[in-house]
C-alpha cells in the first residue's frame, strides 16, 4: 500500500511540475516577443531619425527620437523591475554594480526605486 501511495505521489509531483515548467516557458516566450517588439520600434524610430536628419528634415527627426527615446525609457523601467523581480537587490548591491560599472550610475535613482531598504 506504501508503494502505491508512493509512486501515485511521485506521478503527481512530476505532472505538477511539467505543468509549472510549460507556463514559465510560455511567459517567458511572451515577455521574450514584447522585448523584440518595444526594441523593433525603438530601431525603427532611430533609423528614421538618422534617416531624417540626412535629409535635413528636423520635425520628423525630433519626432523620431522622441518617440525612441519613449518606449526606451520604458523599457529600461520593464527591465529593472524584472532584475528586481528576479534578484531582490540591495541599496549595496546598486552602489556595487555603479562603481564596478555593471550599471550606469545615471540608472542608479530607477533601481534605488525598487531597491530592498
Amino acid at each position: 500500500m506504501l508503494n502505491y501511495s508512493l509512486t501515485a505521489i511521485g506521478i503527481f509531483v512530476a505532472i505538477w511540475q511539467t505543468v509549472k515548467n510549460y507556463n514559465l516557458k510560455k511567459y517567458v516566450k511572451s515577455e521574450s516577443m514584447a522585448t523584440y517588439s518595444n526594441v523593433s520600434i525603438i530601431l525603427g524610430s532611430a533609423q528614421s531619425c538618422i534617416a531624417a536628419i540626412k535629409a535635413g528634415d528636423t520635425n520628423t527627426s525630433i519626432q523620431s527620437a522622441s518617440k525612441a527615446e519613449g518606449i526606451a525609457q520604458t523599457l529600461l523601467i520593464k527591465t529593472i523591475k524584472d532584475i528586481y523581480n528576479y534578484y531582490n537587490y540591495s541599496r549595496k548591491d546598486i552602489e556595487a554594480w555603479a562603481s564596478s560599472g555593471k550599471i550606469h550610475g545615471f540608472h542608479k535613482d530607477s533601481f534605488l526605486k525598487y531597491a530592498e531598504k
